[in-house]
């Protein structure tokens, strides 16, 4: 007769079930404590790398916001500076803006990822308009627009300077593109003054059915607008030149 094989209880299990709870979880660390040590230090290290990593980023978000309030700051004293010399000297110094320049660039650099490294790229632009590097200007807008989605009053800036070098250049087929991609954006501000743009460019093309149309939608869209009456006027002028084949 073949006698049964007995099952061997593992080292170091509990199956007394009249022991407590609590008298099996001490069993249990003081014959596993290695294995328990182990995973404890796993979690506590996950933990302090994920605090660390927390506190890294909101270090460097602090950072950013304070260079560039100062950088503001810089470019707001620079601008009085500049105003007071172009009453004296007639024109507006080609190293006025070179601190603000220098402050926004290495914001830039430092903190290119963040908000404030992009809103830097548009003051930066701003700085290289005022002295009259227009050329320059349109780089730094053209570059902000590429990567930023926020339909912010930065952005509204960034367009807005943007279409009136353009214009001002008379690449009118490049002012109605880009007035028209700000349009497009959801939550854009005073998209009026962009399609009063958009109207003027068609003019200056001597377009007149599309310059009425931007007009005419002044008119109809924006009817609360200080724009809509001058709008309207300028669409019925051109419709009855249209009509007498002017």
């Amino acid at each position: 007769m073949v006698k049964p094989i007995k099952k061997r209880k593992k080292k170091g299990d509990i199956t007394d079930p009249y022991i407590s709870l609590p008298e099996k979880f001490m069993h249990a660390v003081s014959t596993n404590g290695k294995a328990i040590a182990i995973w404890a230090a796993g979690i506590v290290a996950v933990i302090a790398i994920s605090v660390g990593i927390y506190y890294y980023f909101e270090g460097k978000s602090k950072s950013a916001s304070d260079a560039f309030f100062a950088a503001l700051d810089t470019y707001r004293k620079d601008s009085d500076l500049s105003a007071a010399s172009a009453v004296k000297s007639k024109q507006v110094s080609k190293t006025s803006y070179n601190s603000s320049i220098e402050r926004f660039n290495g914001i830039i650099s430092n903190y290119g990822g963040s908000v404030y490294g992009a809103w830097s790229k548009v003051y930066v632009g701003n700085c290289y308009r005022k002295i009259g590097e227009d050329e320059k200007a349109k780089g730094y807008y053209l570059d902000f627009i590429k990567d930023y989605s926020k339909t912010d009053l930065v952005m509204f800036e960034a367009y807005q300077n943007l279409t009136t070098i353009l214009v001002d250049e008379k690449k009118f087929d490049d002012a109605i593109k880009y007035s028209n991609d700000y349009i497009g954006k959801e939550g854009s501000m005073v998209p009026e003054e962009f399609l009063n743009r958009i109207a003027f460019c068609y003019e200056q093309k001597k377009d007149l059915k599309n310059a009425e149309i931007a007009y005419r939608r002044i008119v109809e869209e924006y009817p609360e607008s200080q724009l809509s009456g001058i709008a309207k006027e300028k669409a019925d002028n051109i419709k009855t030149i249209v009509m007498q084949g002017l």
